[in-house]
């Protein structure tokens, strides 16, 4: 879920501080021959417990060391099978479904049934005392599931559920786990992974690395692309950063503010996607004087968003003024504008009886919570509130989503994580949800109501309005001071590509014109059903005709190549469709063309690896591409 005086000082001292020295050189792979990759993560593991895991890291792990029912496409709102052989939904509240056989869980725990589908989403249910997992939400619809078979079953809702393949079936909360594990290993399921995922979680080192390994009784079509995966913990978008240019990882995400500047290193390519998160600061409103609304209007009164913005972020993200972003079902377009008011604001604490009072604003002690932090306590000081700002690691921070610890809290800067539908973000701000994420403590019938109803409510035009109403009544609380939605930000080395919305079939291959007819058929028979074309490392118009022959149903995510800037630059380049199809044409009479699959033509949007004989060099493919030979390996 996550992530200063005059104003002129203020800002000065803070962009000073969060600047970050870049040197520029290239970052050296951050993965060896045998194949592994080292990533980034913001933060360490706290809870792998699909229904009561605390962050996208955990989240993240599941995904690739277990098997949803159903799994989204890269880059696309759409499902497609995963553990289950099909799929089906009857009715708006049953879902059947069929278990490939076969899918072994790590660990000797045995093969995957409709039992561990059954007891992986029952787990989200109310317990008999009334108590419910963090995720609870996700799985509210769920009357239960009925096995049938062995490996066949039926997901029985309650009641219509339009969010139920967003937020669960396809994400976390979607997760088969085992059963038979899980009640063997009781509290120690949240440091562990039981899956049938294309990898298994072998070694974690607390606030050090976790290491994700190749799974070889995977049974899915997700083939895992690297022999490890180490997942480093690096909380600060500085050390991350340096760490990048170090060689030590190979992906990251990194902090808005640095776009310019990381976009100028030599070998990287910078991926800036606008966010749908949300990050403001939560008001307690059972703690006094907190519980005084007049109190609560007053500090949305005396903070400057925009010097939050323009100071924490470096004027990188766009200000929020409600909890859902832009572009989301029931986003508020005329939510209320709040510019800072000094007299107002005191006006306000006057009337509530407190002219002068102190509070703690508890945050994250990464830079840019604290400079947001330091702001806010700037700002706060001038219409009489004096803050103390209570900075934690990680850890301490999240656990106050367990065993009710976010009753002492009084003003706390928060990010979320947002999902695409409204209800995933609503969730969090029932009443349900005091004692665990619900940290202002806020309750609201009325919101609680729409809530329930907008979650069982099909159509879209019916439902919108459901939300745009419920940020009304969290706006009337003044419980929640909203700041940014944020923007993600990640750079990686070019030899890593982003998963696309097609793969598995590869177009296109341009190999050293030294490897032998042998070797040519071995890569291209029977591994791809595509086409492999030879050509001399240099030959810079025969790469660009390739180049513009994976173009033709879309851009080319190839990165690295065996030469170098030359190659480099010509699979890179992007041409229009007319010319990218005509250059299609003339690719495939160029000659020496191999088919595998017996097609005279290169498809559209095709998938291109750029291929080292001796093993000198780097190759770039689609990274659900596994490479054909082992001596191509990373």
């Amino acid at each position: 879920m996550p992530h200063s005086l005059d104003r002129r000082t203020l800002l000065k001292m803070l962009t000073a501080a969060t600047a970050l020295p870049l040197v520029m050189a290239a970052p050296r792979l951050a993965f060896a021959a045998t194949g592994d990759l080292v990533v980034r993560a913001d933060k360490d593991i706290t809870n792998l417990d699909p229904a009561n895991r605390t962050s996208v890291v955990e989240g993240n792990i599941l995904r690739a060391c277990a098997q949803n029912l159903a799994r989204f496409k890269p880059n696309v709102l759409e499902w497609e099978p995963d553990a289950a052989k099909s799929l089906v939904q009857v009715s708006e509240t049953e879902i059947t479904f069929e278990l490939n056989p076969g899918q072994m869980f790590s660990g000797g725990y045995g093969e995957m049934t409709a039992e561990d589908v059954k007891f992986s989403f029952e787990r989200f249910l109310p317990a008999a005392d009334g108590t419910k997992p963090a995720y609870a939400d996700d799985w509210a619809a769920l009357d239960k599931v009925e096995v049938t078979g062995t490996y066949t079953g039926r997901i029985l809702l309650k009641n219509p559920a339009p969010a139920l393949w967003l937020i669960a079936i396809c994400d976390g909360s979607g997760v088969i786990i085992s059963k038979k594990a899980t009640e063997a290993l009781g509290a120690a399921i949240s440091t562990t992974v039981v899956g049938t995922g294309p990898y298994t979680m072998t070694e974690w080192k607390p606030n050090e690395s976790i290491t994700l390994t190749a799974n070889p009784d995977y049974k899915g079509s997700d083939t895992a692309g690297f022999t490890r995966i180490i997942i480093k913990p690096v909380t600060e978008f500085r050390t991350a950063l340096l760490a990048y240019q170090a060689g030590e990882i190979a992906f990251t995400e990194i902090d808005p503010v640095t776009i310019a500047d990381v976009t100028a290193l030599p070998d990287s390519v910078v991926l800036n996607k606008q966010s749908i998160d949300y990050t403001w600061i939560g008001i307690n409103t059972q703690k006094a004087p907190f519980d005084n609304l007049k109190v609560r209007q007053a500090l949305r009164l005396g903070i400057d968003m925009d010097m939050v913005i323009a100071g924490a972020y470096s004027g990188t993200v766009e200000r929020a003024h409600s909890l859902m972003a832009p572009g989301l079902l029931g986003y508020w377009a005329d939510a209320p504008v709040y510019n800072r008011d000094i007299a107002a604001a005191q006006a306000l604490l006057a009337e509530a009886g407190v002219p002068q009072m102190t509070a703690t604003l508890t945050c994250l002690n990464d830079a840019k919570s604290q400079a947001t932090a330091a702001i806010v306590q700037a700002n706060l000081a001038e219409i009489g509130v004096a803050v103390t700002i209570n900075a934690l690691d990680g850890g301490a921070y999240w656990s106050m989503g367990e065993g009710d610890q976010s009753k002492d809290l009084e003003l706390t800067l928060i990010t979320y994580g947002g999902k695409f539908d409204p209800s995933f973000q609503t969730q969090w701000f029932t009443g349900a949800q005091v004692g665990l994420w619900n940290w202002q403590r806020w309750t609201n019938e009325e919101f609680d109501t729409l809530n329930e109803k907008a979650g069982t409510t099909t159509d879209p035009d019916a439902r919108g309005p459901m939300y745009v109403r419920m940020q009304e009544l969290l706006d009337e609380s003044a419980s929640c001071l909203w700041i940014t939605h944020g923007a993600k930000t990640f750079v990686h080395s070019k030899t890593l590509v982003p998963a696309a919305a097609e793969w598995g079939r590869l177009a296109i291959a341009v190999l050293p014109s030294s490897l032998n007819p042998a070797m040519m058929q071995k890569i291209s028979l029977p591994q791809w059903a595509g086409v492999v074309k030879v050509c001399r490392r240099n030959d810079v118009d025969t790469l660009s005709a390739l180049r513009d022959a994976a173009c033709a149903g879309g851009g080319v995510d190839t990165f690295g190549c065996a030469d170098g800037a030359v190659c480099d630059a010509a699979l890179r380049q992007r041409r229009s469709d007319h010319h990218s199809a005509r250059a299609a044409r003339h690719t495939r009479t160029a000659g020496d063309v191999y088919h595998a699959d017996g097609a005279g033509s290169a498809r559209a949007r095709t998938d291109v690896v750029v291929f080292e004989a001796s093993g000198v060099g780097g190759f770039g493919h689609r990274h659900r591409l596994k490479p054909p030979h082992r001596n191509h390996t990373v």
